[in-house]
């Protein structure tokens, strides 16, 4: 059965949070320089949300994962440009061509966020003085930002370390996108549009430590039954999805830093 358009107000709805969550991420930060202390209570409130709802902050809210995604779209743009077309058509059919041993790249490459996660614990815990620049971090970045423009997500696969705890604590969840065979055309269009390169179209849950549940699998699929967004057996809708990561995002912080606190300056 061919699916409806219920997908597009996903997607869309997606789009809003994340440049909405964006522009209050930068105005806060810029407005009230918040403290160290004060960074721990969004943090300790997606975690809880990781748990239930899996890594919906990392595809829905996460202010880097959008400007990323936004980085990536201006690549796009400027490869379609007439000048840089016939580049880009062979750099794509290079990609192709090469696909087997980049995805055993990719799938070892994204060991560094794990790397990277257990520096920024040991640097904010154990290591003391100079020993905090032992990591070129404005190198760090620089290589992130321009993988960006040439890879999908490029800091959430490779250096983020919230996201490689969150990947971890969400083996917990009982929430996940799942695949029934039955339905499943076998188009691989899940597996292609999903933007942390997981081979979604061979899974039957897709519990994988870098999934970051943006649903933009479910959002392509074009059949309706063949995936779906699950708490253990329960369907989820998408849309409802992103409404319930939105609202207990806001609702934590409220709840463990009190209305006032969240933007105290403290």
């Amino acid at each position: 059965m061919k699916k409806s358009k219920g997908g597009i107000s996903a997607g869309l709805l997606r789009q809003v949070s994340q440049l909405s969550f964006l522009a209050f991420a930068v105005v806060y930060f810029i407005t009230y320089r918040p403290s160290p202390k004060v960074l721990l209570l969004p943090i300790l409130a997606v975690m809880v949300i990781t748990v239930i709802f899996r890594t919906g902050f990392c595809g829905w809210l996460c202010p880097l994962g959008t400007i990323f995604d936004l980085f990536r779209k201006i690549s796009k743009t400027i490869g379609n440009l007439p000048l840089i077309k016939p580049l880009n058509r062979r750099y794509r059919k290079w990609i192709r061509g090469n696909r087997s041993w980049l995805n055993t790249v990719d799938k070892y490459a994204k060991f560094f966020k794990y790397v990277f996660l257990i520096w920024m614990v040991s640097a904010a815990f154990l290591i003391e003085g100079d020993q905090h620049d032992s990591l070129n971090l404005p190198l760090i970045f620089a290589i992130v930002i321009i993988a960006s423009f040439l890879i999908d997500r490029a800091w959430c696969r490779y250096g983020c370390p919230l996201g490689a705890l969150l990947g971890i604590v969400s083996k917990l969840s009982p929430t996940s996108v799942t695949r029934y065979e039955a339905s499943c055309i076998n188009c691989n269009l899940c597996t292609k549009a999903c933007p942390l390169n997981i081979d979604v179209a061979n899974e039957r849950r897709v519990t994988s430590k870098d999934c970051n549940t943006c649903l933009e699998c479910i959002n392509i699929c074009p059949v309706d039954e063949a995936l779906k967004l699950t708490i253990r057996k329960t369907q989820i809708p998408r849309y409802i999805y992103g409404l319930i990561v939105v609202i207990l995002f806001i609702a934590g912080l409220a709840i463990v830093a009190g209305p006032g606190q969240i933007f105290a300056n403290l």
